[in-house]
């Protein structure tokens, strides 16, 4: 039997799940707020945290979004989890890739969708903080990547600090999005 010298496949469903719903469930209100504060900065119809689970993405933490679950080879977030890496999909009507996917071609006919790795602390991929809207954009520059990004870093963090970040507390979303402004 050959010896596989490739990394093993991350398991898409972490032991821990119910133990990480747990904390995602205390920080809620700080990831809450890092939501709000994504929707806001791109002018996004919504921002999710989500979170992958015996197959399917449900979206744990949202602004702008209704709660709900998907299988995960439907779910654009799947894409950020398998890869580790940042997905934008600036019009998915046009997309080659995506623009037959059931989100593109029916309800709710997204168009936008920009994710992020949501970590744990050892780097392992969970889910995505994504940003998503019905109208296509055009340009995500190499500031919005950066600055969603960083709005996933402290996501990640909060998840698993218990939310015990004294930049965000008290903060208004207006305070956090000059803080990531530019210049």
């Amino acid at each position: 039997m050959p010896i596989s010298t490739d990394p093993p496949a991350q398991e898409p469903f972490p032991a821990d799940y119910e133990a990480l719903k747990i904390r995602i469930r205390r920080a809620r209100p700080h990831l809450e707020r890092v939501l709000h504060v994504a929707a806001h900065a791109f002018d996004a119809g919504a921002a999710v945290v989500s979170l992958s689970g015996n197959d399917e993405i449900s979206f744990v933490v949202r602004h702008g979004a209704p709660h709900f679950s998907l299988p995960y080879r439907v779910a654009f977030c799947s894409h950020v989890i398998d890869s580790g890496a940042m997905l934008v999909i600036e019009n998915a009507a046009s997309d080659p890739v995506h623009g037959q996917n059931p989100l593109v071609k029916d309800m709710p006919f997204l168009r936008f969708y920009a994710g992020a790795p949501f970590t744990a602390p050892d780097g392992r991929v969970l889910g995505a903080v994504a940003v998503i809207d019905t109208e296509p954009r055009f340009r995500f520059s190499e500031g919005d990547r950066e600055a969603l990004a960083h709005l996933a870093a402290i996501a990640s963090h909060l998840a698993f600090s218990g939310g015990r970040v004294r930049l965000l507390h008290g903060a208004t979303s207006e305070t956090v999005s000059a803080l990531l402004q530019p210049g």
